[in-house]
Parts: structure tokens; sequence; C-alpha cells
């Protein structure tokens, strides 16, 4: 048989309360260790921030002070003289070349001083055994100076030194333009001993990479000038960035690096620290706590299992007397002889003990009381707790049940009374539904002889119309012809023009032919004997040349006479046309109202047989009332019945004064029904008497 294995209260309380705590604690501890590490990783992050924005700032400052320096000594006086002048020449070069190597000294970041001519050709330097020796006219930086630029060049591996240097150059500007250049090496390993190998954040260090990513500045020689960044995976990264903070892995260690852009070169600086020196101290503290919470533990076990100890005999023997109340026995009591709260709780549970039984008592003779059908008695008794709640809840399911019956006799008594209602409502609507029916009657008949009026209405109309288009047509054609009438005056009006011109081309030639006559004749008079024949013939020219200005005149006067008349032809001719056209507009407006009284006459048609179409639905739907009020009364006969059948049952049960207030005391409930209800009989008219 398998053994069933129970945990005690130890355990319940011991285990529970351990493991609480422990989590608790190390919840507390991690929570600190976590809240410590984000609190110092964030402190180092600013701090590695803040030293590479100054530091890089610094070294900013430094170049463009170191470039600023360049330029103000490329405006010496001396430095000019050296390219402008002539004379003396060897004697100002030892001035130049003294004045480089005085300032290489008092300015140690200066490995090299040198000044070119205009063919990148070293003319004064302060080291003088390159003087003619070095030529950079191939040199990026030199040919930007000669444009006028200031430059500083990328970082190159000195051969003297070894050191990483770059060179600031500046234009020397004469009186011909820019003459020459002045050059300064500047070590850039004297800045970093100075101010960046210095830098120690967590075990972390500085350190800077130019453009192309190859490291210039580094606490390890090694790397210096020789470790390219793109050959990293987070180097790459970084130059891809720009400018941020990143963690990566160098040689097993892992670090987080604040990175940003010198604004006046184009190089990189770096700030690391490492994560193993930054966060020894709260990882030390987190092993420190976890040890304090292991004896703790411990110690608290202990405690816990002596307190529950001298607990668990007062409580074994109220578990003793609960266990007898289980079995039903509701007399036995607990005896505990403890006055701390264990025995306390032993009284209680004998206080308890006494209010139930009481309580199932009084609510098991109720509750006969209620199967009996008597609804007026209460749970006696005075109650604390849930037990005077369900005292007082079954008081009120009593009550409520009592108000229940109660209310559905005062129903059962209204429904009769809506019954009878129902019936003479019934009456009416049988009585109203037969005079609808009369009256539909009547409107159908009205309706029809509107309909046939309205049909020969629209034939009327149709008629009217085919005539009015033919008179339209008649018009129409006549108009036509009256403009082409219209046309041929005009013509005619504008022929008779055409004629008087030419009637005055024939009385200025006959005017001509006179005088051409009346010349013949005065030419034959002074001829003599000689011209007597042709003045003869002249005087008959003359003759007929009157004739034809005399016809000419009268022609014309008939001409005028007849292109008055044609005037006033064409006058009268355009007033007809303008009547006809008058005509036409009326005759197209009658025409068009003649149709609209034929579309009006067919929509009256149609609608007259809508409105025929609606007087069958409402009669039918008058039919459907008529079996509705059939069916309604059977309903109302049907609902007297069971409202008696529910009064009868209602008579069984008793209920208190409280339930029924003034109108029933402790009596049993009966109402009376006297209402009868009568079934409607409603006429109606056949369906096909209101049909078209």
């Amino acid at each position: 048989m398998k053994r069933t294995y129970h945990r005690g209260l130890r355990s319940k309380v011991l285990v529970p309360t351990l493991t609480i705590i422990t989590i608790a604690m190390c919840g507390a501890i991690f929570s600190s260790f976590l809240k410590s590490e984000t609190a110092l990783r964030e402190a180092i992050t600013s701090q590695i921030v803040q030293v590479g924005k100054s530091t890089a700032d610094h070294l900013d400052s430094w170049v463009y002070r170191t470039q600023k320096d360049i330029i103000s000594r490329s405006h010496l006086t001396l430095i000019r003289s050296l390219l402008e002048s002539t004379d003396n020449k060897e004697s100002i070069r030892n001035e130049v070349i003294e004045l480089l190597q005085n300032i290489t000294q008092d300015y140690v970041f200066y490995e090299q001083l040198t000044m070119t001519d205009r063919e990148g050709n070293v003319i004064a330097s302060a080291e003088p055994s390159t003087i003619g020796k070095f030529n950079v006219s191939d040199r990026d930086y030199f040919k930007k100076s000669m444009q006028g630029q200031s430059v500083i060049s990328n970082i190159l591996k000195s051969k003297s030194s070894g050191n990483p240097v770059f060179v600031v150059s500046a234009p020397i500007n004469t009186k011909t333009g820019v003459g020459g250049v002045l050059l300064g090496v500047v070590d850039l390993d004297y800045f970093s001993k100075q101010f960046i190998h210095s830098i120690k954040v967590a075990g972390g260090y500085a350190y800077i990479y130019n453009q192309k990513g190859i490291i210039v500045s580094h606490p390890d020689p090694k790397l210096v000038m020789s470790l390219d960044m793109n050959t990293l995976d987070f180097g790459q990264e970084m130059i891809r960035m720009k400018e941020g903070i990143m963690e990566y892995a160098w040689e097993g260690v892992d670090k987080f690096v604040s990175f940003r852009k010198i604004k006046s070169t184009d190089w990189t600086f770096a700030v690391t620290a490492n994560d193993d020196v930054a966060f020894a101290p709260i990882t030390e503290m987190l092993w420190r706590n976890l040890g304090l919470l292991v004896i703790s533990i411990l110690v608290l076990s202990i405690t816990i299992a002596v307190i529950i100890s001298r607990l668990l005999q007062p409580i074994k023997t109220i578990e003793k007397g609960i266990k007898g109340v289980i079995k039903g026995d509701l007399g036995h009591r607990i005896e505990v002889k403890s006055q701390d709260e264990i025995g306390k709780i032993a009284v209680a549970v004998n206080h308890l003990l006494d209010s139930f039984q009481s309580a199932i008592g009084n609510i098991v003779s109720v509750m006969n009381g209620m199967a009996a059908g008597d609804l007026s008695r209460k749970v006696e008794g005075d109650y604390e707790g849930e037990v005077r709640d369900l005292q007082q809840g079954v008081d009120q399911s009593l009550s409520m049940l009592g108000k229940t019956i109660f209310q559905i006799a005062v129903v059962a008594n209204q429904v009769n009374t809506g019954a009878s209602e129902l019936s003479m409502s019934a009456q009416s609507l049988a009585s109203g539904t037969s005079n609808q029916a009369a009256n539909l009657e009547e409107i159908s008949a009205s309706m029809n002889e509107v309909s046939a009026r309205s049909g020969s209405n629209s034939e009327s109309a149709v008629s009217a119309r085919s005539i009015a288009e033919k008179s339209l047509q008649a018009v129409h054609k006549g108009n036509e012809q009256m403009k082409g009438m219209n046309q041929s005056m005009h013509e005619i009006k504008g022929t008779s023009s055409e004629v008087a011109k030419v009637i005055k081309v024939i009385e200025e030639i006959a005017f001509q032919t006179n005088l051409l006559a009346l010349n013949a004749a005065v030419e034959a008079a002074r001829a003599g004997k000689y011209g007597k024949g042709f003045a003869v013939v002249a005087e008959e020219v003359r003759s007929l040349a009157g004739r034809s200005a005399e016809a000419a005149k009268t022609t014309t006067e008939l001409i005028e006479n007849s292109g008055r008349e044609v005037e006033k032809g064409v006058q009268n001719a355009e007033q007809t046309s303008e009547a006809l056209e008058e005509i036409v507009a009326q005759v197209e407006k009658v025409n068009d109202i003649i149709g609209e009284i034929a579309t009006a006459s067919d929509e009256q048609t149609q609608m007259t047989g809508q409105i025929n179409k609606g007087i069958s639905d409402i009669n039918n739907v008058v039919q459907e009332n008529s079996a509705i009020s059939e069916e309604t009364s059977s309903a109302v006969t049907e609902l007297t019945r069971q409202a008696v059948e529910l009064n009868d049952l209602i008579k069984n049960f008793k209920v208190s004064d409280e339930t029924n207030g003034s109108l029933y005391s402790e009596h049993d409930i009966s109402l009376k029904f006297e209402a009868e209800a009568k079934p409607a009989v409603i006429a109606l008219p056949h369906p096909d008497s209101l049909r078209n």
C-alpha cells in the first residue's frame, strides 16, 4: 500500500517562510547588485564621456593653436625678407635659422621647422643639414599652401624619431604673391605623453586613430602606426559610427569605450574602461551579501522551528474537538486552558457551535412550516455575523415568496380584467373593420370611374397632340417658303441696283458722245465745204446721243421707282417672315402643352391603377384584422380559464400581514373572476368586389 505523506504545520510554516524570506533577500541583493551595477556603469560611462570630450577639446585646441602659431610666424618680416630680399641673403638665412631653432627649443613639440621657396626647395630649417637637400613640391600640404591655404597633413611616422607626427603648413605671402611655405613638423607623441597616456579610467586607457583607421597614439608603442582598426570588427563599427559609446572585447578583456571626432582634424579620440575592474567592488559586495544571507537563513530556521513546536500542542486539542463537530456532534465543546490567542480561538469556536446549534434548530422548524404551505413564520433568535445573515436570508426568502404569491394573485386578477377589456376592443375592432370594408367598396367604385375618364382624357390628348404636330409641320413649311421669297426679293433689289449702275454708265457715254459730236461739228465748220458731210454725220450722232441720254434718264427713273417698290416688298416679306416665326413658336408651345397634358393623363391613369392596388392591399389587411379578432377572442377565453386555475392554486398558501398589507391578514388568498370574453364577429365584403 502506497503511503501518503501529509505535510505538518511545521513544514507548512517553515518552508514557505524561509522560501519567501530567501527569495525576498535574494531579490533585494540582486536588485541592489543590478542597480549598483547600472549606477556604476552610468557613472563610469559619464566619466569616460566627459574625459573623452575634455581631452578631445584640449587636443583640438592644441592643434588649432599650433596651426595659428605657424600662420602667425609665416607673417614675420624676417621670414618674408628671406624670400623678398636679394642683398645679404645668407645673413638673413642665418637669422631665420636661428629663429627657427629658438622656436623648436621653446616649443618642444616641434620636431622640425622648415621654410621652402615656391619650388618646394628647403631654404631654411631648424636643422641646417636639410637645407638644399629636400624638396616637398610633391606633397599635398605644400600644394594647398601655395594656393594660399593653411593645412594640417595626415599623421606620418617620423624618419628621425619614429614617433607619429603631422605637418602644419602656412603660405608665406610676399609682394608678388605666395613666395614660399613655412612647415612645422609637430610631434603627436608629446601630446600623448602629456595628456593621453595619463588617462586611466577603471583600468582602461585612451588612444587615437586617424581617418584611415590607423592607431596614431596608444599606451602600447607596438600598436602605434601599425594597428589598423579596419581589421577589427569593433574597429569597423567605430569607424562607421564616427562617434558614440559601445562595448567590445580586446585580448580577452571586456571593455566599453566612448569615442568622438576631433573638430579641426579627421582623427578620432577614444577612452576605454575595463568591465572587470569597474565592477570588482560590487561583485565583492554581492558575494559578501550572499554569505550573510546563508547564515541568516540558518538562524531563522532554528528559531521558527522552536516556536512552531510550542504552538502545535493546543492546536491538536482544537483539531480533535472540530473533528467531533464534523461527525455531527454539535453538543461537543473544546477544552483549552491556554489564555493566549489559541485559547481565544477555542472559546470562539465554542460560541460558534452554540450559535450553529440554535440557528439550525430554528431554521429546521421554519422550513418544515414552509413545506406545509405556511409562509408567515420567521426564524427566532438573536444571532451575529454570518449566522445572522443566514437568519435574515431565510426570513427574506419567506417574505419574498409570500409577496410573490400575493403579486401572482393580483396579476391573475389583472389578467382577467385585461381579458375583458381585450374582448371589448375586439368588438370595436370588428365594428371598425366592417365600416372600413364599406368605405373601401365606395372608394373602389369612384376610382374605377376616375380611371375610365383618365383613359378617355389620355386618348383625346394623344389625338390633339397629333393634330398639333401636323399644324406645326405646315407652319414650318410656310415659314421656309417665306424665307425663300424674302431671299428672292433681296436678290431682285440687288439686281435693280446693278441695272441702275449700268444705266448711269450709258448716260455718261451719251454725254461723252454728245460732247464728241459737238466737237466734230465745230471742226467740220472750220473745214468749210470739206467738212459739210462730216457735220451732217456729227449732227446725227449728237441727235442719237441726246435721245440715248433721254432714254437712259427715263429708264433710270423707272428703275428707281421699281427699286422703291422692291424695297417695300422686301420689308413686307420680312414682316411676314417674322409673323410666321412667331406663329411657329406659339404652335410649338401649344404642341408642348398638349404633350404635357398627354403625359399627365398617362401618369394619372398609372396612379389610378396604383390606388386601386393600394385599396386591394387595404382590403387584404382588413381580412387579416378579421382573422386576428377571431384569434384574439379565442385567446381571451383561454386566458380567463387559466387565471381561474391559478387562483385555485394560490388558495393553498398562507401569508403574513407584512406581505399583503391590510388586504389579507393571515388568510387564504382568494380572488374572484367574473368577466367573460365574448368572441368578436366581423362582416366583411368579398375581395372581388374591390378589384378593378
